[in-house]
């Protein structure tokens, strides 16, 4: 079975891959979803006896998706409803949290990130410290100008609900965005790999990654 790999509308190879996105852990959850496919996926025509082709898209607009080409619709479906439960249950957190992976909030323009093992998390709350009472969020943008750019001292929070990872706004007057949309005060909205929240003008990456081995 062939996989290959397409970045923003342009075919690449996984060397280029890497390097386009700029980012290795989107890279490398990347190439485990195509590992597991591969590992996990075994199919043939029964008509044809002729395997499918099968693209990773990547695009900053759209997230993540995957393409199937094969020789009849019949077996196109069987296989798109094989990989895509591969694939979704990889990349996103609103279906379902995977042991073994952590959420990574990374702060955008610079090397700071938030790491937190996914299956225990039960509520995240993102803002800044409060100066009368000494409280800080459990992701404190403090000292990367939070109050300058708008960062309330509990702007909003992601919350494990139905075993997966949602993001909601705390009723904040300077918003939250996810992926440039505005989110409605105290409405939850599905997390998935890739997206990038607004706080007020501070922006974060949410991505996945695997802990590093520590023998």
């Amino acid at each position: 079975m062939d996989i290959q790999f397409e970045l923003n509308g342009e075919i690449v190879e996984i060397a280029e891959l890497a390097v386009r996105l700029n980012n290795p852990s989107v890279a490398q959850a990347v190439l485990n979803v195509a590992e597991q496919i591969v590992g996990e996926i075994h199919l043939e025509c029964e008509t044809h006896h002729e395997h499918p082709a099968i693209t990773l898209v990547i695009s900053e607009t759209h997230g993540f998706g995957v393409r199937v080409s094969a020789c009849c619709q019949r077996f196109v479906e069987q296989v798109q409803e094989r990989v895509r439960a591969v694939y979704t249950r990889s990349l996103q957190l609103s279906t379902g949290v995977t042991a073994g992976l952590n959420l990574v909030i990374r702060v955008a323009g610079t090397s700071k990130s938030f790491v937190f093992d996914v299956t225990r998390i039960d509520v995240l709350v993102i803002g800044r410290i409060d100066p009368d009472t000494g409280l800080r969020p459990d992701i404190d943008l403090s000292t990367f100008g939070a109050y300058e750019n708008g960062v309330s001292r509990r702007h909003a929070s992601i919350v494990l609900m139905n075993r997966g990872l949602y993001l909601l706004d705390e009723g904040t007057p300077n918003g939250t965005f996810l992926n440039e949309r505005r989110l409605k005060p105290r409405e939850p909205d599905a997390l998935k790999y890739g997206d990038r929240v607004r706080l007020g003008r501070l922006v974060l990456e949410i991505t996945l990654d695997y802990p590093a081995s520590t023998s």
